[in-house]
């Protein structure tokens, strides 16, 4: 992905069968540690490699141009893949020690030092963000100088303990545990929860239920429609109970859970998205801050 100032300008993605389901590891780790494997799947990840290595060279040598206008460049490769890309990479690019273009020991070529999950558009705009933002933090010399000084002391007086003689203590009781209360569920974010559609598009034709379309509940403070595109995933009914919340419920895609997530956020797979892209169709752009709040 190729970003200019806040605008992403270019972005491609590539995916091939290369690690065998279930047991992690590249094809290629498996065959230098145990020998080469002759079943037609390890065949096949073999063949998903080369694809792939010939996949990103594609992208280079069509990306020259721009990749030399870059100032910095953010990389993220297995092992297994870094000696092939960096080769395919000086030979496309032209890239070297002297020539700061793209190479692998060039000062502007970082890592990602972050978990972002699959490098699918929203991932790198998170990332992208992440990496791009400063937070600048007055401090207060004094203060800090304050509570070295109280450190320090209570440093001392710990060691002064030790030296004395030990002392039968009673036994402390046990910490309370601090029960956190939170908004139970309504009956409106249960069927979302469930994705009973059958059972939303009733609830939604009462009135009372629909003043709590925007309720955050529960333990993670989310709203039915955080509930749908989170447990949609597992049910066929999903994307219209995504779609059916915010036109015929006008839910509010804005508000955050309390992990400061937008219900878009949670939504994990193609079909959920198309709903949210389909509503904010009919909706329309005025309706709500799509792209500053709802993503």
């Amino acid at each position: 992905v190729i970003f200019h100032k806040d605008k992403c300008i270019r972005h491609t993605t590539s995916s091939r069968y290369t690690t065998r389901k279930g047991q992690g590891g590249a094809q290629s780790s498996n065959d230098n540690s145990k020998g080469k494997a002759k079943s037609m799947g390890s065949q096949l990840r073999r063949a998903g490699e080369v694809q792939l290595r010939q996949d990103v060279a594609s992208t280079l040598r069509e990306w020259k141009g721009l990749l030399g206008e870059c100032a910095l460049y953010f990389v993220s490769i297995s092992k297994t893949l870094q000696k092939g890309f960096w080769e395919d990479a000086q030979k496309i690019l032209g890239g070297s020690e002297q020539n700061r273009m793209f190479h692998k020991k060039s000062p502007d070529v970082m890592g990602i030092p972050l978990d972002y999950g699959r490098p699918s558009h929203e991932g790198c705009c998170a990332v992208y963000e992440i990496l791009t933002t400063c937070t600048l933090q007055r401090l207060d010399l004094q203060l800090i100088e304050q509570q070295q000084t109280t450190d320090d002391q209570r440093l001392e007086q710990s060691s002064e303990k030790k030296m004395e003689e030990d002392h039968p203590k009673k036994k402390e009781a046990p910490p309370r545990k601090i029960e956190v209360e939170y908004t139970a569920f309504t009956s409106l974010h249960k069927a979302a929860k469930e994705c009973n559609l059958e059972e939303l598009i009733f609830l939604l034709s009462i009135e009372s239920e629909i003043d709590n379309i925007d309720i955050r509940a529960g333990p993670e403070e989310m709203t039915p429609l955080h509930l749908v595109a989170a447990e949609s995933k597992n049910s066929a009914n999903g994307s219209d109970c995504v779609y059916r919340l915010l036109v015929d419920g006008h839910a509010n895609p804005c508000i955050l859970d309390s992990r400061n997530r937008p219900p878009y956020f949670l939504a994990s797979t193609e079909p959920i998205r198309n709903a949210f892209r389909k509503a904010r169709a009919e909706i329309g752009e005025e309706a709500w801050k799509w792209t500053e709040k709802a993503k």
